[in-house]
């Protein structure tokens, strides 16, 4: 049973999006861990970066969705930083949701105020881009 709790509260997050990068925050990586114990959830998650502007908003609307999954009646969340989040957190797909937009690049240096440093997009995607342009001619 508390697989396919666990199963609908993914799905639930699978509708909140960040604000910033027009990802889901499951696929975006942020949520690290969902426990579940009878009617309670435990949900561990992270941010971008610790100087998001939705910092306090994000974690109590996880929390809210969260009591919407059928059989939770608490959800707490904790917010953590450690490990931080990081751009290979993303799964796939979410990598594929953000190439499809042409947005691959905002993990590039410069390009996304969260971005890691020296970060490149095959270090993200895989590949090159150059590379899967001459695949598609």
């Amino acid at each position: 049973m508390s697989d396919t709790v666990r199963n609908n509260i993914i799905e639930i997050l699978k509708t909140v999006r960040d604000p910033e990068i027009p990802v889901n925050l499951y696929d975006l990586g942020l949520i690290y861990d969902i426990a579940i114990d009878g009617d309670k959830a435990a949900i561990t998650m992270t941010l971008t970066s610790p100087n998001c502007p939705v910092a306090e908003m994000l974690p109590e609307q996880v929390r809210q969705m969260a009591e919407m999954a059928d059989g939770i009646e608490t959800a707490t969340v904790e917010l953590v930083f450690d490990p931080p989040w990081t751009p290979d957190k993303l799964t796939e797909a979410g990598k594929l949701e953000l190439s499809l937009m042409g947005m691959e690049h905002i993990f590039e240096k410069g390009n996304h105020p969260h971005a890691p440093p020296m970060i490149s997009k095959d270090e993200v995607f895989g590949g090159s881009k150059g590379a899967r342009d001459q695949g598609s001619r």
